[in-house]
């Protein structure tokens, strides 16, 4: 899904990524254990969230938030997310809904790519408390949903890590958003390049990411084309198995609110990135084409330590091997 900078979000990752799907007995809440026990929690406190995060975008997108962008929502029950609409440091503080106590510190990022429709991507350490009890670090989290957010026009899923174990629940999975199609499990790998610019800010030394033309080369593979209300096509980037790492495309939608667009996000190295732009050609299914599939496409890039940078990209599938790889 994810720990990128505020207009960096990504769309759907729709293959589980659990490595155990063994059900606990904890009932409708209890601890944690299990990709079952970790969609019950999702399902209770999405709602809850996805109003939040409707807020958020009204002050982000209104300008409504603090002159130091910070932002604080008060949970339904008790407690606050406290945000910083510019960096996307996000405090749970002891955030109440429905019985469900999440606290934690995450990285929140909300994007919006159309009249009304919205996205938002987390990731960070999370303890739960309440009905349900544990902790562990969300992989990657993505929420879209048109507004006003109802269950119809909503669409989330959650990869998280419990120790060495990956979880992963969905709305698809819940049967709030029904999703078809795919290629039977298989994949068809290649390398992919992301042709990047350098930064738009070069003349700050300590700033993350490419200061000249280059490439990343990084395996991709097509995983499924699911239908969500908008077609997706599903790709993951290697060699993660658990679509931390990946890439989605939005095509061809006619409904209300579908939005050509393609998001990726991945980590290099001590980078992180984060990729969005409208596609250039029909999402690729196949080793069968040459020509670029999004062009001047935009991408942020970051590190663990604050350095912060952004710029344009080419992306083609399979590689063409064009500029010189990127340190």
């Amino acid at each position: 899904m994810r720990r990128f900078p505020l207009v960096a979000f990504c769309a759907v990752l729709i293959a589980a990524a659990a490595c155990s799907s063994t059900s606990s007995d904890s009932g409708n809440g209890g601890e944690i254990r299990s990709e079952d026990d970790l969609q019950r929690l999702f399902e209770a406190f999405m709602p809850e969230l996805v109003a939040a995060l409707s807020e958020l975008a009204d002050q982000q997108f209104g300008v409504k938030q603090g002159s130091d962008g910070s932002s604080r929502l008060d949970c339904p029950d008790s407690g606050g997310i406290d945000v910083n609409l510019s960096t996307g440091e996000t405090k749970l503080d002891g955030c109440e809904a429905r019985g469900i106590i999440l606290s934690g510190d995450i990285f929140l990022y909300i994007f919006s790519n159309a009249q009304d429709m919205y996205e938002a991507s987390f990731s960070g350490f999370v303890t739960v408390g309440g009905r349900f009890q544990g902790a562990f670090e969300v992989v990657s989290a993505i929420i879209t949903w048109t507004h006003p957010p109802t269950e119809a026009n909503t669409y989330w899923d959650v990869t998280v890590r419990v120790e060495d174990q990956y979880f992963f629940a969905s709305s698809i999975s819940s049967g709030g958003n029904g999703g078809s199609g795919g290629n039977g499990g298989s994949e068809l790998c290649a390398d992919g390049d992301f042709e990047l610019t350098p930064i738009l800010d070069p003349s700050n030394p300590d700033a993350a990411g490419p200061q000249k033309p280059c490439t990343i080369t990084r395996e991709v593979c097509f995983h499924s084309e699911t239908d969500i209300g908008c077609p997706v096509f599903n790709y993951r980037i290697g060699p993660s198995m658990d679509f931390s790492e990946y890439i989605d495309i939005f095509y061809g939608g006619g409904a209300v609110g579908c939005v050509d667009q393609m998001y990726a996000e991945f980590r290099q190295g001590a980078l992180y990135y984060s990729l969005f732009g409208p596609p250039a050609i029909p999402p690729p299914t196949a080793l069968d084409t040459t020509e670029p599939i999004v062009v001047n496409g935009d991408y942020n890039v970051w590190d663990d330590v604050g350095g912060y940078g952004n710029g344009t990209f080419d992306f083609y599938w399979p590689s063409r091997g064009a500029l010189g790889q990127c340190p």
